[in-house]
């Protein structure tokens, strides 16, 4: 299992890649703000990611081909695509959704408007949450908030989905309160999922 809980420490990766660049496209006045963190986050999470995948002892892959999609050679469904129009149709509508909110609650309750939009868009998508957050302007006290927030909304969030669908055996290896995925001694993904928010957090203060 430690295998999986690397592979979830390195996605942690993109996620901080694609933070700094929503902000260098939406507002680059953003990036020194919020380029600092995510890079100490990233390293972090690169490093005891690739540790856990390297240092795992998996049982060796059974004979036969790998479960993949689509075998080539094999027939597959009529839906079995690279591209879809409507699920591409649908993530736009998500994004343009979460900004919506986010701009919305901002005009009707003010600032308190802002951070209750980027909780709740944070928890759909993180990246549109940040993106309005970040199209508002400037950084700003409020703004710095609603980033942090929009962070531990996402680490909370995918770290309760993670412990909850996992199997019985990853489940039991699970330390809660420390976020060590089979012992005591082994960061996890509670550590994957913290570290952007303590990173943004530390740059803050």
């Amino acid at each position: 299992m430690r295998v999986l809980a690397g592979g979830g420490l390195l996605s942690c990766v993109a996620t901080q890649a694609q933070m700094v660049m929503v902000a260098i496209a939406v507002m680059p006045a953003w990036l020194p703000h919020v380029g600092l963190s995510a890079l100490v986050a990233g390293l972090l999470a690169l490093g005891i990611g690739l540790w856990l995948v390297h240092a795992a002892h998996e049982p060796a892959p059974a004979d036969g081909p790998l479960a993949t999609p689509r075998i080539e050679g094999q027939p597959g469904a009529a839906e079995d695509r690279m591209f879809s129009l409507r699920g591409a149709l649908a993530v736009a509508a998500l994004l343009t959704g979460v900004q919506l909110l986010v701009h919305l609650l901002q005009r009707w309750l003010g600032d308190a408007g802002l951070l209750a939009g980027v909780l709740m868009g944070s928890l759909a998508d993180l990246h549109a949450a940040l993106a309005a957050v970040f199209s508002e302007g400037p950084p700003a006290p409020v703004a710095e908030r609603a980033v942090m927030l929009a962070l531990l909304a996402h680490a909370s969030s995918k770290t309760v989905t993670a412990v909850v669908s996992a199997a019985g055996p990853m489940r039991a290896g699970w330390c809660p309160g420390c976020g060590c995925p089979g012992g005591r001694g082994d960061p996890g993904l509670l550590s994957c999922r913290a570290a952007p928010f303590s990173a943004a957090t530390a740059r803050a203060w």
